[in-house]
């Protein structure tokens, strides 16, 4: 966990970016659209689970390669690489019905914070502190990544926590 102790607002912050970052966070939308549809895929059981848990990973990884272009944010982009990881880790362990449900809520979950995030900072510039959602979002990742590996702990199974 990393504490910011100076407040930066928004406006402030992507008044000093370049174009082309605002325009690659702006690309970040269809990753977001990307991620739900797949997400929505997950729950109407289309496809295997395992494409398609690579395939969450892989914008994930999209999302933290964007995100980690800032220097600021560098920590938000570890902790979203982390968790796109252990998705695709998932994607080749043998998940419960409970598992997989669970994974699905989490991952929406991440995926409407970072929607919430981007939007503030970098659409709207309203926040009065760029760093507002961090501590949340870190703790999404990880607590996915938690309870899923518990109970595989607990079941037996061979998932690793990163």
């Amino acid at each position: 966990r990393r504490s910011h102790k100076a407040k930066t607002r928004a406006a402030d912050y992507v008044a000093d970016l370049q174009d082309d970052l605002l325009e690659t966070l702006a690309e970040l939308r269809e990753t977001e659209e990307e991620i739900e549809e797949i997400i929505e895929r997950l729950r109407d059981g289309e496809g295997t689970l395992e494409a398609l848990l690579e395939k969450i990973g892989e914008r994930f990884l999209n999302y933290a390669h964007a995100i980690g272009l800032l220097l600021e944010f560098e920590d938000l982009a570890y902790a979203i690489k982390t968790f796109a990881l252990f998705v695709q880790q998932c994607a080749h362990e043998e998940l419960t019905p409970e598992q997989v449900r669970k994974l699905i809520i989490f991952t929406d979950s991440i995926r409407l914070d970072l929607i919430s995030w981007r939007t503030t900072i970098f659409v709207e510039k309203s926040a009065n502190d760029i760093h507002y959602l961090d501590s949340s979002l870190f703790s999404s990742c990880l607590q996915a990544q938690l309870l899923l590996d518990s109970e595989a702990a607990d079941e037996g199974g061979e998932l690793d926590l990163f």
